[in-house]
């Protein structure tokens, strides 16, 4: 509606709202993922990101954990051998957890009234939301995340940053990678650059559209 005067195409326009940063036009368009094998450290970080998202994540009340993974942290992703012992120290504290809530989960079992409880479900979800208190950042989790260009944009910007936690650059690299090829025009600007360690950095041409 908006097209007006004076465009040659829609690659033109869109290029016009960008250097202009009338970023508004690009609330209209939603893209969604589905991120697994994700620490919950990460999605810590990712749903702070409200403004034109929306987020559906993996609960610890109705899922058992008795069996849950974790993600070990990029800076202990080693080959070499160097992070050996760093990583010895993680696994036994991430198997202490599991075994904390594994035992948690038992006590529960005993000490929970059942007459307290009108659904069985209610007293697994009040048995797992406790137990659940000693597990760690590290713990693997699932989330659906759906939003906009706008706010997509300004999610890769900050957090595809150089400063930006490894785990969440990673994964905002990787949505950048996706985004690139379904929409070109609207995410072609940000530059993709490699650091001496091997991971990668985005950095747009239009900032803060």
């Amino acid at each position: 509606m908006s097209f007006g005067r004076g465009r040659r195409d829609i690659a033109d326009f869109i290029n016009n709202l960008l250097s202009s940063k009338d970023g508004s036009v690009f609330e209209h368009v939603n893209y969604g993922f589905v991120f697994t094998g994700v620490s919950r450290s990460l999605t810590h970080e990712l749903v702070r990101h409200r403004a034109g998202f929306a987020f559906s994540q993996r609960s610890q009340r109705y899922v058992d954990e008795s069996e849950g993974a974790f993600v070990i942290p990029p800076a202990l992703v080693n080959e070499n051998g160097k992070a050996d012992e760093a990583n010895k120290i993680l696994g036994e504290a991430l198997q202490s957890a599991s075994e904390s809530y594994n035992m948690l989960v038992e006590k529960l079992e005993d000490i929970l009234p059942r007459d307290n409880f009108e659904l069985r479900t209610d007293r697994r979800k009040a048995i797992r939301q406790a137990a659940r208190s000693v597990l760690p950042n590290a713990t693997e989790t699932k989330i659906f995340t759906t939003a906009n260009v706008r706010s997509w944009r300004h999610f890769i910007e900050m957090r595809g940053a150089i400063y930006a936690d490894w785990e969440i650059r990673y994964l905002a690299l990787e949505v950048l990678d996706l985004l690139q090829k379904e929409a070109p025009l609207l995410f072609g600007d940000f530059e993709i650059s490699a650091l001496p360690d091997g991971t990668r950095i985005a950095v747009p041409e239009y900032s803060k559209v």
